[in-house]
Parts: structure tokens; C-alpha cells; sequence
């Protein structure tokens, strides 16, 4: 019997690894279900962590920055993701506002370096001061982006030129970092019941059973049931949940919905009409941290979707310029590899870069047509958390993938994770010391301590082992 079952499994992931091969060619509605079904993934990077600047950037939903701030998250991330599967990685990865940096940016907002408003000194404000506050403060973020954008993409160069290759231990434990970094983050929602994330992982533990009994399979093709529902688990189970509870909601899709029921049904507004020059200021470098963090990232994801040093650096930089470019055109969120996006292609095995372009063209449509988001934001905040908490596992199943089977890497990845999540949990605040306030950041950061962490650790074992 045990000899029946172990065939049927190999049967089955062969099956799956055929009919998901690099050379199988997949009609258009299948490439379309699954660029609808990557944009679903990344909607909370794509519209609700947006929605919780705001505030910090004196913004209200129904004002005109709102809707031109929603404008070019949207835009802009459709145009990245279009070039990303085209020139760049060419891996069906989405490209989105970094998270990263949004809650780097968020802490940094609550420090002493800029003043705090609440909602009612926003409306108390009126209207020009809050486009003036509002102005001064995207400028400053600009200005940062920019000067960061240089610096990484002279560090890119070098990577390129150099024979500099980082340790396979050290993009592993970053990877787990990453992920754990999301998951905490997720889970740490006071709003996230756990009732949502129990249904949404029982709805896909089909997904990871290999062994699969269906009655009537005599009648039903149970490989290709199962290679279906391995592609489209995310986008079924979500549909499933919507149907089955949509009650939940949060400040986030409050904000959501006042913005997209205050705009027009169609609106293309130039990123640059009220243009103004970015401001270089000394108080936005402590930001700098929070972009290491995400050039970190960033490096760790494309290096390991492709392991071609000239691909994934190529991608890298590409990612940084397009920073640079539509920075200084007016956008104040950085674009990034959405990790959402490798826990899906981790899931679904499709390389196709097809459905990517066609997401990215999407994503393009709704910056246009705002109103047809609408649809999406029916689906609750709870259960947007439940896909990425699946799909940050798989990321983080991708970074185990990475490491190497050698126990001095293990215990170098071990070592690594474990100290940048123990000194990120530090209860360190922000002061108006530039250097301290870096200092603190870095240690705030778990991806760059592991990082940093995991490097040091290899460069000694090394020095050991040659002596």
C-alpha cells in the first residue's frame, strides 16, 4: 500500500513539474487568471500599507495629493513590473511600493523629527496648509530617495565589476529575515483576528496535500485537478472567504474606500503637473538605514530567482535608476520586488513572464480607472493578511531552499536570524542626534543585522578554516 501511495505521489509531482515546465504554453485566460491572481497578492503593499501615510503625510482620503498619491503607487508600480519581466529579472515578479521603507518611514514619522498631527488638527488645518505640510515633507522624501538611489547604484557597480559574491549562507538568512520580518509585521496587526488566518490556511491545506483522493477519479483528471488548484489556490480560497464572511474591516479599508468613492471614474493626472524641486536635508538621511534594508532585500530576492550574477544585478539596478527617475519626478515611495510575488511563483511554479506583463498592464488600468479597485477592496483587510502570511511562508520556504546542507552555514544562518530578530526587539527610541538616530535604525532593522551579521560570521569561519 505504502509502494501505491509513494508512486501516486511521484505521479503527481511529475505531473505537476510537466505540466508547469518553462516550455509549457498556457492560453491567455489562464496567464490572466494568474496576473489577477498576483495582483490579489500584493494589494496590501500595492494600497492598504500606502493608506497608513496618510496621516503622517497630512493627507485626508477625498483630497487631491490622496488621489494623485494612489495615482502613482499604482502607475508606476504597473510600468515596473512590465520592465522587470522584460529587461530585468524576466520572472513573473511584481514590482510594488517597498514595505520596507514604509514602516521605516512611518517610525521615523512618529520621532521628534517631524511634528505629529492628529485627524482633527488635519481637518482644523485647512486645505493649503495641509498641501503645503504635505509638500515640504514629500519634498524632503524625495530629496533622500534621490541621494540613496546614486549611492546603491555606485555599490551596484561595484558588485558588477568586482568578483564580489556574497555567501550563499548570507542570501539564505536574509531571505528567512525578510520573510519572518512580514510575518511578524502581519500577525502584529491589532486587527487581524485569528480566526481568518486558521480559515484561510485550512482552505489551502489542499494545496499541500500531495496525496489526493477524489471520488469519481476514474471520471476527473486528479493530476490536472491538482496542478489547477495548485496555481490558483490563492485566488480560490480567497473567493471562497469573501463569500463566505466580509464583515471584517479595518481603519485601513475605511480609508480605502473614501479615497476610491471620492474619485472620478476616470482620471489620468500627470505625475509632474504641480511639480516642485526636491529638498536635500539633513534630517532625511536617517533614512538611509531604511534603504540599506531594502537594497538588502532586494539584492537577496533577485539573486535568488536568477542565479546569473549578471541578470540579477542588472535587475537590481534597474530597480534603483527607476527610483531615481520617477523620484525626481514627484513619486515619494520606492518601488521594490514584491515578496508576495516569490512566495506565488515559489507556489506555483510558472516562469512565464506573460502573466507578469499582463498584471503590470493592469495595474496600469487602475491607476486610470481608480474605481474598478473598488472591487478588490471587497476583500477584507483579514483576509489580504491571511494570502501574505501563506505566501511569506513560501518565501520563507525559499530561503531554507537556499541553504546549504554544510552545518558551519547552518549555524551561521541560525546565528544570523536569531541576532537580528533579538536586537531589532530592542526598546530604543529615536532622538534629534543624526548618527544616534542611524545607529538606532540599523539595530531597529533585522534584515540588515542578519545581513551584516551573517557576512562578519563567514568571513571568520573563513580566516579559520585557511589557517
Amino acid at each position: 500500500m505504502t509502494t501505491i501511495n509513494s508512486v501516486k505521489k511521484d505521479s503527481i509531482d511529475t505531473m505537476c513539474k510537466k505540466n508547469c515546465s518553462e516550455n509549457q504554453v498556457y492560453s491567455p485566460q489562464r496567464y490572466s487568471l494568474l496576473a489577477i491572481q498576483s495582483i490579489i497578492s500584493a494589494l496590501l503593499n500595492l494600497l492598504h500599507f500606502p493608506m497608513m501615510l496618510l496621516t503622517f503625510l497630512c493627507l485626508l482620503p477625498s483630497e487631491t495629493n490622496t488621489h494623485q498619491l494612489v495615482f502613482n503607487l499604482l502607475f508606476f508600480s504597473g510600468i515596473a513590473t512590465i520592465l522587470q519581466a522584460t529587461i530585468g529579472i524576466k520572472f513573473p515578479v511584481l514590482i510594488s511600493p517597498s514595505n520596507l521603507f514604509i514602516s521605516g518611514f512611518i517610525f521615523i514619522l512618529k520621532s521628534p523629527y517631524w511634528e505629529q498631527y492628529s485627524n482633527a488638527d488635519l481637518y482644523a488645518m485647512g486645505p493649503s496648509l495641509r498641501h503645503d505640510e504635505f509638500t515640504n515633507r514629500s519634498r524632503e522624501l524625495r530629496g533622500v530617495l534621490i541621494l540613496s538611489g546614486f549611492f546603491f547604484s555606485i555599490v551596484c557597480g561595484i558588485l558588477w565589476h568586482l568578483p564580489i559574491k556574497l555567501p550563499s549562507s548570507t542570501v539564505s538568512a536574509t531571505l528567512i529575515s525578510f520573510s519572518l520580518l512580514n510575518i511578524n509585521q502581519i500577525l502584529s496587526e491589532k486587527e487581524m483576528p485569528l480566526f481568518s488566518i486558521l480559515a484561510f490556511s485550512l482552505s489551502l491545506v489542499f494545496y499541500c496535500t500531495k496525496n489526493i483522493k477524489i471520488p469519481f477519479s476514474d471520471k476527473i483528471n486528479t493530476d490536472g485537478f491538482y496542478v489547477n488548484f495548485k496555481q490558483f489556490s490563492v485566488l480560490l480560497s480567497s473567493i471562497i472567504i469573501v463569500a463566505i464572511n466580509n464583515n471584517s474591516e479595518n481603519e485601513n479599508n475605511k480609508l480605502l474606500d473614501k479615497a476610491i468613492a471620492s474619485h472620478q471614474w476616470y482620471s489620468f493626472s500627470l505625475p509632474f503637473k504641480d511639480f516642485v524641486l526636491p529638498k536635500f536635508s539633513t534630517k532625511s538621511f536617517v533614512l538611509l538605514p531604511v534603504f540599506f534594508s531594502q537594497f538588502v532585500a532586494s539584492y537577496c530576492c533577485f539573486r535568488a530567482l536568477n542565479k546569473e550574477k549578471e541578470i540579477y544585478l542588472k535587475a537590481l539596478l534597474l530597480e534603483i535608476i527607476f527610483n531615481v527617475v520617477v523620484a525626481a519626478i514627484g513619486v515619494i515611495v520606492p518601488m521594490a520586488i514584491d515578496p508576495t510575488s516569490i512566495g506565488l511563483l515559489q507556489m506555483t511554479k510558472v516562469k512565464h513572464t506573460e502573466s507578469s506583463v499582463i498584471a503590470g498592464g493592469l495595474i496600469v488600468l487602475f491607476s486610470i480607472i481608480v474605481k474598478i479597485i473598488a472591487l478588490f477592496s471587497y476583500i477584507s483587510y483579514p483576509v489580504l493578511c491571511g494570502i501574505n502570511l501563506f505566501l511569506h511562508g513560501q518565501l520563507l520556504e525559499k530561503g531554507l531552499e537556499e541553504m546549504d546542507s554544510d552545518k558551519t552555514e547552518r549555524s551561521i544562518i541560525a546565528v544570523s536570524v536569531l541576532s537580528g530578530l533579538v536586537l531589532s526587539s530592542s526598546s530604543l527610541g529615536m532622538e534629534r542626534n543624526i548618527l544616534y538616530s542611524i545607529a538606532v535604525l540599523i539595530i531597529k532593522s533585522p534584515v540588515l543585522i542578519t545581513f551584516i551579521m551573517s557576512i562578519v560570521m563567514s568571513v571568520v569561519f573563513k580566516m579559520f578554516n585557511n589557517k
